[in-house]
């Protein structure tokens, strides 16, 4: 991740106009889960007749949904919806960069044989005539590798998915101290196992993982993020600043409405034009009560498009933990609209977890999100993986020990794979809207209609099927229809609305499983204070 902080201190000032648009601030609900009842737009408690399941499916495969669809209606008719899910508390916690064989490939080895890793004959040509094998890194603290729309493309090579060791040959920013391999292009073939991330394999081995659970996207992580978030990244194929916001009648001045008599523009420059709505339908669909301003003269207020202005409609409880820049930050206006109200820190999720207050719904970021530095806690490289082992453990065992652990559900998965070798190539998926991607000059034709490189997903819930490897195939749209499929929220776009949640995973028809006892890894500080002596200036 493009070092997030330091985009936001440079930009903030220039977009904070955005989350001052002429409609006010919503305030939080405290809805939710376990209620017999949901608040927000009328037409999201519709009367539903579910299809059968093979008929969902083949609609779902022909990308047959479109935006505004409710689960009920995608998701099949055994699969249960709102209150007849079990689960009260759904947390996300998404790290860095990683992605499943780099991670998982010797879990055959370590008690998991029922999952889809590379062959032992996998290998990438090296661009001299010969090939480069995966290997055991022992350094842990690598150069970035490449993960950019052009890199990964490069590591797709049309299916090979053998393009990681010359994408990743000579690319990138050398360390102040680099060593002899620093730069090698064998960095994007590393794996690690049991011996690295016990905690991880551990929960591969307790709980249930996903083997085909793809980043959304072949690129970097703000897209990938921002289908998280909001189901597509419109158009965005790089880390750069999109709006999620829309606005029917949208004008920046009176000369742009008809007739462009005085005041026509209503909130200009970022405004709509008076006549544009009789009714809030006029403005868009799934709005929320009010957004035509009738009585101003028909103008729109901004409607906002992610999974954040929706649960916000259904007055959900919702939280995002986070010390330091959180992940939504990418979305400024979003961000900007919501972080007083939203926005806590970890030591507000470790009091929450233990009074048993969890929300409705958190998203749960490491504090040196987007820092990239060998020591941080969100496993983007240079960090080690240990570090952020270390926090996700600490975030699960307090989930552990929290009396909502009988009704919670954990999902940990990564942002994209950071360009780390991968032997599945990813599938075709539904795009997500009209908008096309925005190619830099030299970038690789491409369109949003393929999911992006397998990353490791698992869920941790006393309804978590043990020892167990879903094979469905699912990308971050899954997680984020699980959770509109709990609290009966609209599909944001296209490709959510053609996502299957990962029922898979559960069991919902056995008692909740008695919470684990987790032990949190400690960090090899001799491996720390190595990766220093590359790293320090």
């Amino acid at each position: 991740m493009r070092n997030l902080s330091a985009v936001l201190v440079s930009i903030l000032t220039a977009t904070s106009t955005l989350a001052c648009s002429s409609k006010p601030q919503v305030t939080g609900g405290s809805g939710g889960a376990g209620g017999g009842s949901f608040a927000g737009p009328p037409a999201w408690n519709r009367a539903v007749t579910p299809p059968a399941d093979a008929t969902a499916a083949a609609q779902r495969l022909a990308c047959g949904y479109k935006a505004g669809s409710l689960p009920a209606e995608t998701q099949g008719a055994s699969y249960p919806s709102g209150d007849a899910i079990p689960i009260k508390h759904i947390l996300v916690l998404m790290q860095e960069n990683r992605s499943f064989d780099h991670y998982f490939s010797k879990l055959p080895e370590n008690g998991q044989t029922d999952v889809d890793v590379a062959p032992s004959t996998y290998t990438n040509p090296d661009g001299m005539g010969g090939t480069v094998a995966p290997y055991h890194d022992t350094q842990l603290c690598l150069v970035d590798t490449n993960h950019q729309w052009s890199g990964s493309h490069q590591e797709y090579d049309s299916g090979a998915m053998d393009g990681f060791f010359l994408a990743n040959n000579n690319n990138g920013t050398a360390p102040p101290h680099p060593l002899a391999s620093s730069m090698s292009g064998a960095r994007g073939l590393a794996y690690y196992d049991n011996t690295d991330i016990p905690f991880y394999y551990w929960l591969a081995n307790t709980f249930a993982i996903a083997d085909h659970y793809h980043s959304s996207l072949l690129g970097p992580t703000w897209p990938n993020r921002m289908y998280f978030y909001a189901a597509t990244s419109r158009g965005a194929t790089d880390n750069v600043p999109t709006s999620f916001v829309d606005q029917a009648g949208a004008c920046t001045a009176d000369s742009g409405c008809p007739g462009a008599a005085a005041g026509s523009c209503v909130g200009a420059p970022s405004g709509s034009c008076k006549g544009t709505c009789k009714v809030d339908s006029d403005c868009g669909a799934d709005v929320p009560a009010g957004t035509c301003d009738v009585a101003g003269g028909g103008d729109c207020f901004q409607v906002g498009r992610t999974i954040f202005d929706y649960m916000e409609q259904r007055q959900l409880n919702w939280k995002v933990y986070a010390s330091g820049t959180p992940g939504f930050a990418i979305m400024i206006s979003t961000w900007l609209n919501y972080r007083g109200l939203h926005q806590f820190t970890l030591a507000d999720y470790m009091a929450d977890a233990a009074a048993g207050t969890l929300p409705d719904v958190a998203f749960i970021d490491p504090s040196d999100l987007g820092n990239e530095v060998y020591n941080g806690d969100d496993e983007h490289p240079p960090a080690t993986p240990q570090g952020g082992q270390n926090f996700t453990a600490t975030v699960i065992d307090a989930l552990a020990k929290s009396p909502a652990w009988s009704s919670s559900a954990l999902f940990l998965t990564y942002d994209e794979h950071g360009g780390f070798w991968d032997h599945v190539p990813p599938p075709a998926a539904c795009e997500p809207d009209a908008i096309a991607p925005v190619l830099a000059t030299g970038d690789p034709p491409g369109a949003f209609n393929q999911y992006g490189v397998r990353v490791p997903m698992t869920l941790v819930s006393p309804y978590a099927k043990s020892h167990y490897v879903a094979h469905g195939t699912y990308d971050h749209t899954s997680i984020i229809r699980f959770i509109q499929a709990r609290f009966v929220l609209p599909a944001l776009t296209a490709r959510d609305a053609n996502a299957l949640a990962p029922w898979e995973m559960f069991d919902f028809t056995a008692a909740p499983k008695a919470p684990p006892v987790v032990t949190v890894p400690p960090i090899d500080t001799a491996g720390v204070a190595a990766c220093a002596k590359v790293w320090v200036q």
